[in-house]
């Protein structure tokens, strides 16, 4: 392992390198830290929106970036994590920049803040980045640059005042902002085309904000993923869930009606994963039987042939263990191109094994997010709670 201070840079011995941030709040109940990637030209800018790897947008259009985990837990803190392929960048990318920003307050808010780049079967380097006397809400953390046909990775920890947006601006990102209150219209002008834009806004929903709306789109709505994250601890995945020696295995699903009114369920459950270029156009990433995957679990929908779609429920429940719902810290995150992430935190307590967690629903070929978090004892209950006309029977994965 090399070991870098601020300013220090060391050679990457492979071109395949896994970038992981790992941090942990002095409060714990503080909003999470926001992790991204610009992929910069010599002069420092973006080329496009496409090279700002986020929340929002967790693949670089040339697949040479992508976001494996997302604030995931670790047991004893939360990371993010980037998977890069430096061979497979444009010629005109020399550097990749890793920055941190917080929603509210300073980065000295964090206990501990590390950037570790470790190359495929190579050792790894890590920055343990000083936060206590920094005063800024975000931080270019470190980079990946090309030098004398060599990539290497910086030690950097340059504070930048303000949050993700003027960051993103500072490398060249349009952001797309509210628009503001309407002028009195000037003569009519040829309308400009719009530049591209990237859509920040993270929305959580609660109780007081149940629900959210996006409006139709001529072109679809491009892939769609749900993620199912909760809390680790001791160091293995879902253990909070039950007694010592005994995994505890919760899985994500969904129940679906199509627009011609057939009904099914996608599950791990009975192997019924699903299909995303064919009916239902649902389809589950897989099933994370082990808790080794530190991500959670993840589904998608195939946006763009959401007008064959009525309404799906997101659900959660748990296939082995006792359940404590109120320990897990669990969260559903939507991410639809294009937009913020939409997120329903799991945060009331139940004794119950399964959650409905979320409604999507075709609305005039929009979609509506509607918070549930209401929880039954098994399928049967809750099928009919939500009009789903399913047949229920014992099943084993």
């Amino acid at each position: 392992m090399v070991n870098l201070t601020k300013g220090g840079n060391a050679p990457l011995s492979s071109n395949k390198v896994q970038v992981t941030v790992a941090w942990q709040d002095r409060n714990p109940n503080a909003e999470e830290l926001d992790v991204s990637c610009f992929l910069l030209t010599d002069a420092k800018k973006v080329r496009g929106d496409d090279d700002m790897i986020f929340y929002g947008q967790r693949q670089s259009s040339d697949g040479s970036v992508r976001v494996k985990d997302l604030a995931a837990s670790d047991g004893s803190g939360r990371k993010t994590s980037f998977v890069t392929e430096l061979d497979k960048l444009g010629r005109d990318i020399t550097s990749i920049a890793i920055v941190g920003t917080t929603a509210a307050g300073p980065v000295s808010a964090l206990e501990r803040l590390s950037v570790t780049a470790a190359p495929d079967g190579g050792e790894p380097v890590v920055f343990d980045v000083a936060t206590a006397d920094a005063t800024e809400a975000a931080l270019i953390l470190g980079e990946l640059y090309l030098r004398n046909g060599q990539w290497k990775f910086r030690a950097v920890a340059q504070g930048f005042n303000g949050g993700l947006a003027p960051l993103a601006t500072n490398y060249g990102v349009v952001i797309d902002e509210p628009a503001a209150a309407p002028a009195p219209p000037p003569a009519p002008t040829p309308p400009a085309t719009p530049a591209p834009s990237v859509n920040l806004s993270k929305v959580t929903l609660t109780k007081d904000k149940p629900s959210v709306s996006l409006a139709k789109k001529s072109d679809g709505f491009g892939q769609i993923e749900i993620n199912l994250n909760w809390t680790q601890t001791g160091g293995q995945k879902k253990g909070i869930f039950g007694l010592k020696g005994k995994a505890i295995d919760l899985d994500l699903g969904c129940f679906f009606e199509m627009s011609n009114g057939q009904v099914g369920a996608v599950q791990a459950l009975g192997n019924t994963f699903g299909a995303y270029e064919q009916a239902p156009f649902i389809e589950l990433a897989g099933d994370d039987r082990t808790g080794a995957v530190s991500g959670g679990e993840w589904m998608r929908i195939n946006g763009s042939q959401w007008h064959n779609l009525r309404r799906v429920l997101v659900y959660a429940f748990i296939y082995e263990g006792v359940p404590n719902w109120a320990s897990a810290d669990g969260v559903i995150t939507i991410y639809i191109p294009d937009s913020g992430p939409v997120e329903v935190p799991l945060n009331e307590a139940s004794n119950l094994g399964m959650c409905a967690i979320a409604e999507i629903t075709n609305d005039n070929g929009g979609i509506k997010f509607s918070r549930e978090v209401k929880y039954f004892p098994a399928h049967p209950q809750m099928s009919e709670q939500y009009r789903y006309p399913l047949q229920w029977r014992a099943g084993r994965k």
